[in-house]
């Protein structure tokens, strides 16, 4: 019941009148915990462009190293402001011990678009070091591979990083960096690739929702200026 009402009240915030944004992704760790699942919904709003793509995430772990997850996405058309975009499955892999400093592992993806746009497969590969009891440090590459219908060539790579300070049980802030370097095929230059920075802020709440909230600034030349991101999470 408590599932239920958690993802009654996401959905209303779906459907409600949120200018959101185009970078929904995160910097995303390694750690599978046993006995884990949480609901999420996520948001940005791109000012310069003025778009908006929001997604909901349902993950579950199946044991202490594997976790499952399913994405649904939605982006503005002129049809709808709130018009399906894609559907993703998600299989995390953590290969590190529970107590290691440093920690790895692997996420598969399978990625569903709409409007005839190619799907594609996803192997990233996760990093997390532990640099003094409060200091942590994230960076992940990720690959991806075209599928189905206008599929592009080569595979495209990203790569993401975080440092993050937490302060007490309850808050966290830190930077994150995204870039996206193209096709295996077409390597980009700095200035074609979608190169962001920018702070974030995590507060947990004791009852198990947590809010997260940051902005992203564009450093090449074809990112957009800003992009403003808010995600609200329950865990059960």
């Amino acid at each position: 019941m408590t599932k239920i009402c958690s993802l009654t009240f996401i959905l209303t915030l779906i459907v409600s009148p949120l200018g959101l944004a185009q970078n929904t992704g995160g910097v995303f760790g390694p750690t599978v915990n046993e006995h884990y699942s949480a609901i999420q919904y996520r948001s940005a709003f791109d000012r310069e462009n003025n778009t908006f793509a929001q997604r909901l995430h349902y993950e579950e772990t199946l044991n202490g190293d594997f976790m499952w997850r399913t994405v649904v996405g939605t982006r503005k058309t002129r049809a709808s402001d709130f018009d399906f975009e894609f559907f993703q499955a998600e299989l995390f892999w953590d290969l590190s011990d529970d107590h290691d400093r440093y920690r790895t592992g692997l996420r598969c993806d399978l990625h569903l678009n709409d409007d005839h746009r190619p799907h594609f497969f996803g192997l990233h590969w996760m990093h997390q070091y532990q640099l003094e009891e409060d200091w942590s440090l994230r960076f992940l590459t990720m690959s991806t591979v075209d599928f189905g219908q206008n599929a592009r060539d080569g595979i495209f790579l990203q790569a993401r990083a975080s440092v993050t300070y937490r302060f007490d049980k309850h808050l966290s802030l830190g930077a994150e960096w995204y870039d996206s370097f193209g096709s295996t095929e077409d390597l980009l230059g700095f200035s074609d690739q979608i190169n962001q920075l920018g702070p974030v802020a995590n507060y947990s709440f004791d009852n198990g929702y947590s809010v997260y909230g940051g902005v992203l600034f564009g450093l090449s030349e074809r990112s957009s200026d800003s992009q403003f991101r808010l995600w609200l999470t329950r865990v059960f």
